[in-house]
């Protein structure tokens, strides 16, 4: 540099900067092909500075010296060149850029030329922004000057390809326009550009390949007649062979293969052929390798064939009957391969199929038709692999995409309904998503296909959450319909319940999933009530025979609705305890009235519903564990006398199963303390003989008094009292402790309100232990 400026002097030092000038003026019109007047005075008054000879001199001296610049700089790394260097470079790719844009390309200096094309390889692959690659679009017809196989040229020509590895070219739109620009200008130059796009196509996302395929085919449609034949057979053809035979394994644990790689690339450029003569190259490309690949031995090369053949689907011939002969021999050979011997490949060849069938529904013959979809009918039920069932179901869900399919699909669907009850979980998902899929179309009813009862009878046998979710979504409209009186909803529930009662828990279990609280507890307090009426009656009928059981609670209903069997009636209270467990929080959070609602109706039956089921401790177990949900209240007497009475029953040796859920409710009900009481008197009564000081007379006392550690006396807070404990259970109480302790909500409860006593408890115990 400092043998130009030596050598120039003071002219360089105002060209420079009248080009800078020119180049601030660049910058605020944002690369603005119509320059100013005053910008092109600007630009001509430096060029005025020098001769012809001198500014000829002068770029290639500014060549040289980039050139030496980046000689001992590895790849496109720049941070090796000082903060003057990068501002002098930039302001030549700017001169570059201007020259470009004013002047006459024959009266460019070759010099500018290179050291322009060599900068904005070089210098700024690192920073293609898009307003970059903007101004290298910009700069094509300038890049194009130069012949780049020269020698003298070979440096710029590697910085070129280089700057090329950049992914940025193919997500900007300029990017793309200047590799298309470049390929198609000088094919030979597109062949080595293919040659670089060859070594990052494994790393590049599926969305890039796209971009990549449009960049081929647009190259191709622009390049010159004669340079069309290198692009096809050089690259083109290159990727369509590569496509057939790449591997399906997955790329370094990523979920691409080179298979769908090369496969997304011929996408975009099947995608991007429209006209004949675009049709026409591709069928003259594909002639000598697909058609022999589709019966090839490797069943690998055979699934990418099916694929690239279905994409391409229809193959044309040259007039109206070479192509009605061709295409019925692509029909034979679509229904051969639906028929291969291998599941992945007729897996492939369902995908292919019902595309084509999607795309060309209107075209494909009445014979055609009906075959493949007695081979897909037949596939559906495939025993050597779930993943062709699957494929099946996925792949009418993708033929119902096409309106002018759904009368045909009406009469064909309802024979798959049985593939609900497949034992391959993925197969009954596939299903239950195209059932799903039905509820948007208005010619094809999901339960003209599976009817409801079929839905209830999966639903009650499916063990996945999701599939149950899915479930619940499709037939929740049927259980919760809008705009219905009291009496059809409760109908519907009770139907539903005679159906499947197993499926009706799960419906209640996701249902508010789906369905507004409301509407969900308005069908719970249904079922309350006409519970409430089934037990009223049976009560009556023990008490009078001839009595008349219509209308017992001033409710008004149908006789037939409170004629319930035991066996729904337990069904019901299931139900209830379901959707209450699941929904009780939102309840309380949104003070719901139906929440009110019923607190009122198991308030008013506490007593009727005990007796009922109290025959069947697990009846009773769900019963006690409905009221403890619903919180503490002064009308749930029975209920609290109840546990109270089935806890001080048990057996010392009882088991958490037998007592948890009573301590539980009695919490919930508040009246842990007393339960906790019972459990520190059934412990302090029992080492009685044996202590001198007990902890049972410590809380017969009344006197305040401070234990050795400072403890407060667990007397000094009155409790209520069961009397004279005949049988003490020590290690029942323990465990009830240990349980209260163990059980977060019962924890917080006890710790809140009652850590003196447990502190007294625990300083008692310690001496008992010594």
């Amino acid at each position: 540099m400092e043998l130009i400026l030596c050598t120039w002097g003071p002219a360089l030092a105002h060209y420079l900067d009248q080009l800078q000038l020119a180049s601030a003026s660049l910058h605020e019109n944002d690369v603005d092909p119509n320059l100013p007047a005053s910008q092109k005075s600007v630009i001509e008054d430096a060029v005025l500075l020098f001769t012809k000879v001198q500014l000829i001199s002068l770029w290639e001296k500014l060549h040289n010296w980039t050139e030496e610049i980046f000689s001992g700089v590895e790849g496109n790394e720049v941070e090796l060149i000082s903060d003057e260097q990068k501002n002098l470079l930039n302001a030549v790719v700017d001169t570059g850029f201007l020259f470009a844009e004013v002047l006459d390309l024959t009266s460019i200096p070759e010099g500018l030329v290179q050291c322009v094309t060599f900068l904005n390889s070089k210098l700024l692959c690192k920073v293609l922004t898009g307003s970059v690659l903007s101004r290298l679009w910009a700069l094509r017809r300038l890049i194009t000057t130069l012949d780049l196989f020269e020698a003298k040229n070979t440096n710029i020509k590697e910085a070129l390809l280089a700057s090329f590895e950049s992914s940025r070219y193919l997500n900007v739109n300029d990017g793309r326009k200047f590799l298309i620009y470049m390929m198609c200008k000088d094919v030979n130059f597109g062949v080595l550009m293919h040659e670089s796009f060859k070594l990052k196509i494994p790393y590049c996302t599926l969305e890039e390949c796209s971009a990549l395929g449009e960049v081929y085919f647009k190259a191709w449609k622009h390049a010159e007649e004669e340079d069309k034949p290198i692009l096809e057979e050089k690259c083109i053809q290159f990727l369509m062979d590569h496509g057939l035979v790449a591997s399906r394994s997955k790329i370094d644990g990523s979920r691409r293969s080179m298979a769908d790689i090369c496969f997304t690339i011929l996408h975009a450029i099947h995608g991007n052929a429209k006209s004949k003569n675009e049709l026409s190259m591709i069928r003259r490309l594909y002639a000598p390798i697909l058609w022999r690949t589709l019966q090839a031995p490797n069943h690998i090369a055979r699934m990418n064939a099916t694929r690239i053949f279905c994409d391409i689907f229809p193959v044309r011939g040259d007039n109206d009957r070479e192509t009605e002969e061709f295409i019925k021999k692509q029909y034979s050979i679509l229904l051969g391969l639906l028929k291969d011997g291998i599941p992945a490949v007729r897996k492939e060849a369902i995908k292919g199929t019902c595309i084509v069938l999607k795309t060309h529904w209107d075209m494909v013959s009445a014979s055609f038709l009906n075959n493949s979809m007695a081979q897909l009918a037949f596939l559906a039920f495939d025993s050597t692999s779930w993943e062709v069932r699957a494929e099946v179901i996925h792949g009418i869900g993708v033929i119902l995409e096409n309106p002018l399919s759904h009368e045909f699909f009406s009469k064909f669907l309802p024979d798959l309904k049985t593939v609900l009850h497949d034992i391959n979980q993925g197969v009954r998902e596939a299903f239950i998503d195209l059932l799903l899929s039905l509820t948007s179309l208005r010619t094809i009813k999901w339960w003209n296909i599976s009817d409801v009862t079929n839905i209830l009878h999966r639903l009650a046998a499916e063990s996945s959450e999701r599939l149950c979710i899915k479930l619940v979504k499709l037939v929740h409209p049927s259980l919760f319909p809008d705009n219905k009186s009291d009496d059809e909803m409760l109908n519907r529930a009770m139907t539903f319940v005679g159906i499947s009662p197993s499926a009706m828990l799960k419906i209640f279990r996701y249902a508010s999933k789906f369905v507004h609280l409301d509407t969900l507890f308005r069908v719970v307090i249904l079922l309350v009530r006409c519970l409430r009426r089934h037990v009223k009656q049976e009560k009556k009928k023990l008490e009078e025979t001839d009595a008349s059981t219509a209308g017992a609670d001033g409710e008004s209903a149908k006789t037939d609705e409170s004629a319930l069997s035991h066996e729904e009636a337990l069904v019901i209270i299931d139900i209830v305890a379901v959707a209450v467990y699941v929904n009780i929080a939102d309840l309380y959070e949104k003070g719901s009235e139906q929440l009110i609602e019923l607190r009122k109706h198991f308030g008013a039956t506490a007593g009727l519903f005990l007796t009922y089921f109290k025959h069947s401790s697990s009846d009773v177990k769900i019963l006690v564990f409905i009221y403890s949900l619903l919180g503490s209240s002064s009308r749930w007497t029975h209920m609290c006398g109840f546990a109270f009475k089935a806890i001080r029953e048990m057996a010392d040796s009882a088991q958490e199963a037998d007592y948890g859920y009573l301590v539980d409710a009695l919490c919930n009900w508040k009246r842990g303390d007393e339960i906790l009481d019972l459990a520190l008197e059934w412990i302090s009564v029992a080492f009685t003989q044996n202590l001198e000081t007990s902890v049972s007379k410590g809380r017969r006392s009344k006197k305040k008094k401070k234990e050795v550690d400072g403890g407060d006396d667990y007397n000094s807070v009155k409790k209520v009292r069961f009397g004279k404990v005949d049988n003490p259970k020590p290690l029942l109480g323990v465990r009830i402790v240990g349980h209260m302790l163990k059980n977060k909500s019962d924890k917080d409860h006890v710790l809140k309100k009652y850590k003196k006593e447990l502190k007294s408890f625990a300083n008692g115990f310690s001496r008992v232990l010594v």
